[in-house]
């Protein structure tokens, strides 16, 4: 019983907290300082997220064991910063001169940031299975009888959203440093894509943020039920804020000049 409030919990959060959300995108720009409101949320909920697991009182599994850092470093990595590296190209603010290159460096140093809380997060989660003589597959087992998961679906999806959430990591990293480089020294604008599958790896991050969150972790099932909807409400509102389309760059309007 608990395991199914738990889910409808969940989908009402996502289905009936964020899509409301939704409507009220076009009134983003009216918001005064509506940058700094939507950065401070998901980052102070990144640090809520690292805190609480840290943190037994809200059922966390606290700073003893190498399991909570994998939650931690995560929840700092793609709630807070990779989401705000993304929202650099989405805030409806800063469009003034100079703007882009502004809104280029905060994006460079939130995702460098994202870049490394992730492997770090990798290396606890790593740790944490080897030491428990725990598989790293997400309870998927191979044997003569064919494959079979042995642990909650929602954990095995956990997991392989994970693996295609870092491989995109470290492919979103390169291209971006050899973009930035060519940019550079040229001026050239290259693989225009990028943002575009920084997008999609930062969706599926949240959307595996979210399936972490329902999981149970520890024998208590993870956090308080109504630390889950806190978390929850705040994730999938910034997937929905991940629908709006990039800022555009300032136009340069030409100045007709008379002679003298």
């Amino acid at each position: 019983l608990l395991f199914c409030r738990e889910k409808f919990t969940f989908f009402v959060v996502t289905f009936c907290v964020a899509f409301p959300m939704a409507e009220a995108r076009p009134a983003l720009e009216m918001v005064p300082h509506s940058d700094f409101v939507v950065q401070g949320i998901t980052m102070t909920t990144a640090v809520a997220m690292a805190l609480g697991v840290l943190l037994t009182g809200l059922g966390g599994t606290g700073t003893g064991n190498v399991f909570s850092y994998h939650i931690a470093f995560m929840s700092l990595a793609w709630v807070g910063c990779a989401f705000c590296g993304f929202w650099a190209y989405l805030s409806p603010e800063g469009t003034g001169t100079g703007a882009k290159e502004d809104r280029r460096q905060r994006h460079m140093v939130c995702m460098l940031a994202a870049t490394v809380l992730s492997v770090l997060g990798y290396a606890a989660i790593f740790k944490a299975h080897s030491d428990n003589g725990e598989g790293h597959l997400g309870g998927l087992q191979l044997g003569g009888e064919g494959a079979a998961i042995k642990r909650s679906w929602a954990r095995f999806i956990h997991v392989v959203l994970g693996y295609l959430v870092l491989t995109g990591c470290a492919v979103q990293a390169v291209l971006g440093m050899s973009k930035k480089k060519v940019l550079e020294a040229t001026g050239e604008k290259t693989v225009t894509w990028h943002g575009q599958l920084g997008r999609v790896v930062l969706q599926v991050a949240l959307v595996a943020v979210l399936f972490g969150i329902w999981i149970q972790w520890n024998a208590k099932g993870g956090w308080a039920l109504w630390v889950k909807i806190l978390f929850s409400a705040v994730v999938a509102g910034a997937l929905i804020l991940l629908q709006l389309p990039s800022t555009p760059a300032p136009m340069l309007i030409p100045v007709k000049t008379t002679g003298v």
